[in-house]
């Protein structure tokens, strides 16, 4: 330009941001190799301003906000393995395949890749344009020997389920929202239900808000037992999909909390979770760096963002695992491990899949007894873990049944005594009775919030 500045789309130097929706606080980040910043000088200066120029500016001043990119190295993103976890889940994916979708000759060979490596046990799709039948060979012949149940087509989303399907229908009035209530009641004891939504895109703030009123306002009706199905109490619900924020926060904040919009048409705001609670935003990273954007188009005029949510009842479900697939920033050994090419995500679809697995809530959750720091072994660490919370005043183990080495119901010395007695003088282990992860079966007030290697 003639003012020496000069003109760079958001691929130039990767830029994203975060959220997609109006906030008091935004986090953004650029590429420490972008072409504008390619000199040893690392400050730089940001100005924000709408698109027309005619908005508002930020800031005030001219000048701009001056900040230095920090220099130093960062360590890499611990990895994300896509295998799935151990023990009773269900694995459910939610994946925007950008009409028409996984039929597309060209583009079908990228998405049995990814449909492979997922191996989800439901899906739920949006801009799938076309018959159940014709989806349903599909995913046949991409697993052979699975049984696939498939919704009929409403507004091109679809739930393909490997569990049988009891109820399926709209719940809204633009049919771009789904209800499909599975029978998963072999792997976590309860039907699951699901909701599949693709909400409006781009400007359309008022569609999304008066579609996010509605749906809350027919998941309210089910819970009490006058839907146009029956929904027994407890029943969990996940909520995933294409929601397409990209505007006011208020739409959030109803799909999460039911704060109904437009309560005259939709009736009172209300808790969508059975125990009186919002629903939980699950929070899910790429498998190989810490991004969380699910929807990626270098040619378009939007940078990355995160369009894709998954939404679920806590006090019913439990995710134990998850991730986003972004074939572009995996290493080659996990693509070739997960049957993957660099390429795969890109060339099938805008949207990235985001995996989640679900298992049943529990009373407890596993631990080992005896493991007071839960590194997943009974040594001397264990025993000085012990002894350093009675009487050092550190800070308490994150799963204190595993430091209640005698189940006692108490947490006091002599299970640190135990734990030397049974390393240095031959005495009985702590888990002789449960060698391996288990479920505290004593009613003794102890917790266990946390110990990741039983999980």
């Amino acid at each position: 330009n003639e003012n020496g500045s000069r003109g760079l789309r958001h691929a130039n130097i990767s830029i994203l941001s975060a959220p997609t929706v109006t906030s008091k606080i935004f986090e953004f980040c650029i590429a420490r190799d972008a072409i504008a910043l390619d000199s040893d000088d690392r400050r730089i200066s940001i100005v924000i301003s709408s698109s027309s120029g005619e908005g508002d500016l930020l800031p005030d001043q001219p000048g701009g906000f001056p900040y230095t990119i920090d220099a130093r190295e960062v360590a890499p993103a611990r990895p994300i393995n896509i295998d799935r976890p151990g023990g009773d889940s269900i694995r459910l994916a939610t994946y925007n395949v950008r009409n028409p979708g996984i039929l597309n000759l060209e583009r079908a060979p990228h998405f049995q890749r990814i449909f492979q490596a997922i191996d989800a046990d439901i899906w739920l799709l949006q801009e799938q344009s076309s018959t159940g039948a014709g989806l349903t060979d599909r995913l046949s012949s991409w697993f052979p020997g699975s049984r696939w149940h498939v919704t009929g087509n409403y507004r091109w989303n679809f739930t393909a389920s490997k569990y049988p399907i009891i109820y399926q229908g709209p719940l809204t009035s633009a049919r771009r929202t789904i209800a499909a209530l599975i029978d998963t009641s072999d792997i976590i004891g309860t039907p699951l239900l699901t909701i599949n939504s693709h909400l409006p895109c781009c400007t359309d703030d008022d569609g999304r808000q008066q579609q996010a009123d509605e749906l809350m306002e027919a998941i309210r009706i089910l819970k009490t037992g006058d839907g146009a199905f029956e929904l027994p109490e407890g029943t969990p619900i996940i909520h995933a999909g294409d929601f397409n924020l990209v505007g006011y926060s208020s739409q959030l904040r109803t799909l999460t909390e039911g704060d109904i919009q437009d309560e005259q048409t939709y009736g009172p705001d209300f808790e969508p979770d059975w125990d009186g609670s919002p629903l939980a935003d699950l929070p899910s990273r790429h498998t190989h760096n810490r991004m969380a954007y699910t929807w990626r188009s270098d040619s378009s005029t939007f940078w990355p963002e995160k369009l894709d949510y998954i939404l679920y009842t806590r006090s019913a479900i439990r995710p134990v695992h998850s991730f986003t697939l972004e074939t572009r920033s995996m290493p080659a050994d996990a693509l070739a491990d997960g049957g993957l090419r660099a390429a795969d995500t890109a060339s099938a679809s805008d949207h990235l899949p985001r995996v989640v697995d679900l298992a049943a809530v529990e009373s407890s959750p596993l631990f080992l007894r005896g493991d007071a720091n839960s590194d997943g072994s009974i040594d001397i660490s264990d025993g000085i873990n012990i002894l350093g919370y009675l009487f050092l005043g550190e800070d308490p183990p994150t799963c204190l049944d595993s430091s209640d080495s005698d189940d006692s119901g108490l947490v006091d010395l002599s299970d640190g005594i135990l734990i030397f007695n049974f390393l240095f003088l031959g005495g009985n282990a702590p888990n002789a009775a449960a060698p391996s992860c288990q479920r505290d079966k004593t009613d003794d007030g102890l917790d266990c919030g946390a110990s990741p290697a039983c999980q």
